[in-house]
């Protein structure tokens, strides 16, 4: 098998698809959802505070419930499962802290410190579903 220089087997192939997830992500992001946030915000004043508000207060809320009904799990297979939620949280608030950022808000590094902090959780918490699941 010829060495395409990728050491951890995938292909060329699977390399361009989550190189095309990506970028799918951010144009979604920046052109689509900023752009019907500005344009709501134009009928309907703070229209996007109080969204983001309101949903970056649910995710983040929402990791640390999560994260003790992990440490409460029934099993390995139920921890796994909650650990899995407390990830997909921590990317969601991640989310919401990132338009946040690119949004109406002038740049602050609350912001910034925030950002930082929830990618070093979400870091942890993949390595502890990971380990989880190894150990199953």
């Amino acid at each position: 098998m010829p060495n395409d220089g990728v050491s951890n087997g995938c292909s060329l192939g699977c390399i361009i698809s989550v190189v095309s997830l990506f970028v799918m992500s951010i144009t979604l992001k920046t052109f689509l959802v900023l752009s019907i946030l500005r344009v709501s915000s134009s009928f309907y004043e703070r229209v996007f505070e109080m969204a983001s508000s309101y949903q970056i207060l649910k995710s983040a809320t929402s990791i640390g419930a999560n994260y003790r009904e992990a440490a409460r799990a029934e099993s390995k297979a139920d921890f796994i499962h909650k650990i899995g939620v407390v990830e997909k949280e921590a990317s969601e608030t991640i989310y919401w802290l990132e338009l946040i950022k690119e949004s109406l808000v002038p740049n602050d590094n609350t912001i910034d410190n925030l950002l930082k902090e929830c990618h070093e959780l979400l870091a942890i918490f993949v390595v502890t579903g990971k380990t989880a699941k190894r150990r199953r």
